[in-house]
């Protein structure tokens, strides 16, 4: 059982080192945004995923290895 805790106390420590995503600087005025908010939001999510795509990915590697791992256990 103490196995299992710390590999779960491990993987809460590395997620939420994980989770810390670097901020964007928004550089558009309000009636930007206001012409077409889709454009905006499809442009705001792919800079935004593409910044910190090595986060995310990693993210889900540790989520698998530690779902392999607690299985093993």
């Amino acid at each position: 059982m103490a196995k299992g805790n710390q590999l779960f106390q491990d993987f809460v420590k590395r997620q939420k080192e994980l989770n810390k995503f670097e901020e964007l600087d928004i550089e558009a005025t309000i009636e930007k945004i206001y012409e077409n908010p889709t454009e905006f939001g499809k442009e705001y999510a792919e800079l935004y995923l593409s910044r910190n795509f090595k986060r995310i990915l990693e993210a889900k590697r540790l989520g698998v290895d530690f779902a392999n791992k607690n299985l093993s256990i």
